[in-house]
């Protein structure tokens, strides 16, 4: 009888062991860096530059199917070191050959980092059945770097106009790293609160917050559906991984027209901790 139990035992550690082998190899880590083949040397302010580029993996392989995640496959950021001049775009994408390229007007000289965004065909889905995202940089000098002045971060003002509308950025106490924090954008215009905004990109609002310094990179989206009745105010949920400060740039759209908004916030050391997955920046040319 011991024996036949030992038995059993020994064959349940087997299929238990066979199981996490079997799924530990199915779900491969990778990685991809963004290949710059034209547009990043020379590069002058206030000069239209056609920046190509593919997306590869650890391999060197050019990744050529994309899932699509709010309507487009690649998110395409772009924002000077200080945090200025920010910009949302998207490439275009030659599916046979794998590249992406955009037209790109650099407003002043310095050092710029650009973000690509984006989920491979093969990535899996988080907790509400969104295809994860992976974002990866590269750093791209334009004009001359004598002639670059830092400005500052600017002022924490949470009430500013912008494109004739009023916005105020209200949280739920002090902003704490490592634990979720509610952002809560309340939109006017003329007094009165904004209850038609229209969805941009499959969702009634997009935020980029990068940190000072490092620039870490968070990409958030409203909660609540698109289609949800407004009441004037758009919510994100946000996880901020470091303390410090953060430049929140946020778009909504209205009448057909996008508009960006920009707020300064501090964010103070947490208990909490947040699993984050690193950017990453594996250059190849």
């Amino acid at each position: 009888m011991k024996f036949y139990l030992y038995g059993i035992l020994v064959f349940f550690i087997i299929l238990i062991g066979s199981y996490i082998l079997f799924n530990f190899k199915s779900a491969e880590i990778h990685f991809y860096n963004i290949d710059l083949v034209s547009g990043y040397e020379d590069v002058q302010s206030n000069k239209l530059t056609t920046l190509a580029y593919y997306i590869k993996n650890e391999k060197g392989e050019v990744l050529k199917s994309f899932k699509t995640v709010h309507e487009k496959i690649m998110h395409f950021m772009v924002v000077r070191k200080d945090l200025q001049n920010f910009q949302h775009l998207h490439p275009t994408f030659d599916s046979e050959s794998g590249l992406f390229s955009l037209d790109i007007l650099f407003p002043t000289d310095g050092q710029y980092r650009i973000f690509a965004d984006f989920s491979p065909l093969n990535n899996q889905k988080d907790s509400v059945g969104v295809p994860t995202t992976v974002t990866i940089f590269e750093d791209i000098e334009v004009g001359n770097s004598e002639n670059y002045i830092q400005i500052p971060l600017g002022s924490e003002n949470r009430v500013k106009t912008f494109d004739g509308y009023e916005v105020a950025l209200t949280t739920h106490g002090a902003l704490l790293s490592g634990v979720e924090n509610m952002l809560m954008f309340s939109l006017s215009q003329n007094g009165k609160p904004i209850t038609d905004l229209e969805p941009y990109l499959g969702a009634l609002g997009h935020a980029v917050i990068l940190r000072e310094g490092s620039l870490d990179f968070i990409h958030a989206h409203p909660m609540g559906s698109a289609t949800m009745q407004q009441n004037g105010v758009v919510s994100f949920m946000v996880s901020f991984p470091e303390a410090g400060k953060y430049k929140l740039f946020s778009q909504f759209q209205r009448m057909g027209k996008v508009f960006t908004t920009d707020f300064v916030v501090e964010v103070v050391q947490g208990d909490g901790s947040v699993d984050t997955m690193p950017v990453m920046d594996h250059s190849m040319h």
